[in-house]
């Protein structure tokens, strides 16, 4: 079986758009007359073609970037939410830190997580009320679901 090595890609600022659901209630939509205006989180529809060898955070970012600007997001800062070892002197890079803060809306406007804490639960309560991050709501930059277990093909693996 071959897997596509895919990523989670996010922007590292808030959108500056004006949106008319309410942040605090996950399943609501963006109302906006663009989806790529809504758009900061995506899962990339392909690997970069060399496997798990996605050069580096820069080489990651860059792949998220070009498929962000290819559906008409690239306006955009966006971020491989992925995380390093300290190696060869150089210091550790945690994914968190590296996104900012939230909310990250998918390619339909769907609010995914509303903010950093609700993305990782960070307290008890907020991990109770949970992001919404799932199978219909984790979107590919085209819109589409990724094709995981129960699929034929299951061709997925997503690096975090």
């Amino acid at each position: 079986m071959k897997f596509k090595i895919l990523i989670l890609c996010m922007t590292i600022f808030s959108t500056n758009l004006v949106y008319a659901a309410d942040s605090s209630a996950p399943t609501q939509e963006v109302k906006a007359n663009d989806p790529a205006k809504a758009l900061t989180f995506f899962v990339t529809s392909e690997g970069v073609g060399k496997g798990a060898d996605l050069g580096g955070l820069a080489g990651a970012d860059a792949h998220c970037q070009r498929l962000a600007t290819v559906v008409g997001a690239g306006n955009k800062t966006w971020r491989a939410y992925l995380s390093t070892q300290t190696i060869d002197g150089q210091p550790a890079v945690n994914a968190r830190d590296r996104i900012g803060k939230g909310p990250w809306y998918n390619v339909k406007g769907v609010v995914v997580a509303k903010d950093i804490a609700s993305l990782h639960g960070d307290t008890l309560d907020i991990a109770r009320l949970g992001n919404n991050l799932s199978r219909t709501t984790a979107l590919t930059e085209k819109g589409e679901s990724v094709k995981g277990a129960g699929d034929k093909p299951n061709q997925h693996d997503i690096l975090t």
